[in-house]
C-alpha cells in the first residue's frame, strides 16, 4: 500500500485538494488523504484516552 501514495493516482487527487484548499499544508493533505484510506481499508486501531477529570 505504500507505493500507492506515490502513485499518479494518488498525487493528482493530492494535489486537486490542494488546489481548493491552498490554506493548508500539502503535507496535512497528504495525512488526511493517507488516514481516510486507511479507514476505508479498516486499518484503523483504538485509541483510549486517559482521562484525569473524575
Amino acid at each position: 500500500m505504500e507505493d500507492f501514495y506515490r502513485s499518479p493516482e494518488f498525487l493528482e487527487k493530492l494535489q486537486a485538494v490542494a488546489r481548493k484548499n491552498p490554506d493548508l499544508p500539502v503535507s496535512m493533505i497528504e495525512d488526511i488523504l493517507i488516514g481516510l484510506d486507511q479507514i476505508s481499508a479498516n486499518q484503523t486501531t483504538s485509541y483510549h484516552f486517559e482521562s484525569d477529570l473524575t
